[in-house]
This record gives structure tokens, sequence and C-alpha cells, in this order.
């Protein structure tokens, strides 16, 4: 890998080992002495750095992966929490009901209210006049 200023292979190396474990990009950065905005400077300009975290992001989701299969075998749940995460139609789909309670206030503007007085309104097939207080 080429190496200019603060990229170099031992600081390359840091930074995939840490994403290996899990670490976030943010995190494997400044552990390894360089800022979020530079690390993703390098995976725009060094295609191989680019490549080389991915491949080291993939692993760590594999490794985390089996952990978590592993785990399912103390705890079915787990089993059932992974697949809602993963495949959507696994999702919990709830619905959620609001209601409001109180008093809501507007000011109308008289000629409005005249002109709204006096278009009728059909209900039912039948007119009525709006009643406006």
């Amino acid at each position: 890998m080429k190496r200019t200023g603060k990229y170099t292979d031992a600081r390359v190396e840091s930074i995939l080992n840490l994403l290996k474990k899990g670490v976030t990009a943010k995190g494997a950065a400044m552990a390894s002495g360089i800022s979020e905005k530079t690390f993703y400077l390098w995976k725009r300009d060094q295609p191989p750095f680019a490549a080389a975290v991915e491949q080291a992001i993939g692993e760590s989701e594999a490794n985390l992966v089996q952990i978590a299969l592993d785990g399912t075998k103390r705890n079915p749940q787990l089993a059932i929490q992974l697949l809602e995460r993963r495949f959507r139609e696994w999702a919990r789909h709830s619905s959620q009901e609001a209601r409001v309670t109180g008093e809501i206030r507007t000011t109308v503007a008289p000629g409005l209210v005249a002109a709204l007085q006096s278009v009728p309104e059909t209900v039912n097939g039948r007119e009525v006049d709006l009643l406006v207080n």
C-alpha cells in the first residue's frame, strides 16, 4: 500500500483489525490515530484500502452472526430477534393509536364565514345548509 503522511501499513493494519472486531469506522480511525474524515478520504483515494475495509467489515459481520447463531442454542429467542432484524417479513408489525383531547381555536375571516354560509352542502344526496356559529 502507498505510504503518504499518516498512511502507513501499520496504521492500515490497525484499522482493519479493529474493523474485524466490530469497531465502527470512526472508532477504528480514532484508535489508530487519524480522524474519521481522514479515514473516509483514504477510502475514497486508496482503492486497495477501500477494498480491505469492505472485506474487514464483511468478516466482522460474519463473525458476529456466527456468535449470535451459537447463542441461539442457549437462548432460542435470539433466533427470532435475528430473523426480525434480517428479514422484513419476520419483523414485528405494530400499530399505534393516538387520541388528542382538547379544543382547537382558530380565527376565520368574517368574509370567508359569510361565503361558506352561502354554499349549499349535499348530504346523502340531499342539499342542506351549513350551520356556522
